[in-house]
């Protein structure tokens, strides 16, 4: 749901997917991403955010960027994405090395999944940092249905250790 954490997981994944100093693009169609909102220790000199007015372009944009070899991450928000295009980026992804975050807010899941890793991200109740509740929906390895809640860092933008191992063993590292 928005609002949820979801955004904010996916920014500290594509954070820490290019560690190692590659660009995080960002493709926004619909005007959600807001660049000041992030904390003083993002590295904004590494992210790259394309606005685009259509979805084709938004589209395509995604695309060139995950067949970009020097792209870290891309990042973008879309409820509706028609599962050919999602496995086309998925392909993409897999030639560059890149990592895809597509962040879905969707009353329910689509049949077809051709992503590693689907997490089903939901607000929860906790006392101090935010935290969210993640549910494993489909994993190369792993067990649907586990499930952790996490706190999220807003101000280093860090993963949660548990979370960021799952992220290393999605990506097979």
């Amino acid at each position: 749901e928005p609002g949820g954490g979801a955004t904010t997981l996916a920014l500290d994944a594509a954070h820490s997917a290019a560690g190692d100093g590659r660009p995080i693009v960002v493709v926004d169609r619909r005007g959600w991403f807001y660049p000041p909102a992030l904390s003083a220790r993002w590295p904004l000199e590494r992210l790259l955010l394309v606005r685009c007015r259509r979805d084709d372009e938004a589209f395509w944009a995604c695309d060139q960027a995950l067949r970009t070899s020097g792209v870290g991450a891309v990042l973008t928000q879309y409820d509706a994405v028609d599962e050919r295009r999602l496995r086309c980026w998925q392909l993409a992804a897999e030639q560059s090395g890149a990592i895809g975050l597509v962040v879905r807010h969707l009353a329910r899941q689509p049949e077809a999944c051709f992503s590693d890793l689907r997490l089903w991200v939901a607000p929860s109740c906790a006392v101090g940092r935010r935290h969210v509740l993640l549910t494993l929906l489909r994993a190369r390895q792993g067990r649907p249905g586990a499930m952790v809640e996490v706190a999220l860092d807003d101000h280093t933008h860090t993963l949660p250790p548990l979370v960021a191992s799952a992220r290393r063993r999605a990506a097979g590292a």
